[in-house]
């Protein structure tokens, strides 16, 4: 069924924004409507992909902010551990000097990384 009318002039409002802006609520609404919104995608250049990218951030984000500090740092040193391996590099040279070849592990770091600075950034602000 064709989007006309308001949800049409809104979900074109949507794709106009900035997809890390969205709500969860409008990411899905987007996604279950991406066929309709075939001919309105110049208006946001690479949708679907960016909202199904903020998408998939928001939910490894909610995995692993359930982790405790240290199994948090246990898995950053383990992708990094990885990288080294991969790139067949020694442990003197700084793991984050190199690209990262693995999307779903340098993701991962990154969250890691963010959650890591906010819990000692709460941790700071508590005593």
């Amino acid at each position: 069924m064709p989007l006309t009318g308001e949800k049409l002039e809104r979900l074109r409002l949507l794709l106009s924004l900035e997809p890390k802006k969205l709500t969860d609520d409008e990411i899905t609404d987007l996604l279950e409507n991406r066929e309709e919104l075939a001919g309105f995608t110049r208006i946001s250049r690479g949708f679907p992909y960016t909202v199904e990218a903020v998408q998939r951030y928001r939910a490894r984000r909610t995995d692993l902010s359930l982790k405790s500090t240290k199994d948090l740092e246990a898995l950053l040193e383990s992708i990094l551990a990885r990288r080294r391996e991969d790139l067949g590099e020694d442990d003197s040279r700084d793991p984050m000097s190199s690209p990262v070849t693995n999307s779903s592990a340098n993701l991962d770091e990154r969250i890691i990384r963010e959650l890591l600075e906010e819990r000692e950034a709460a941790s700071a602000v508590a005593t």
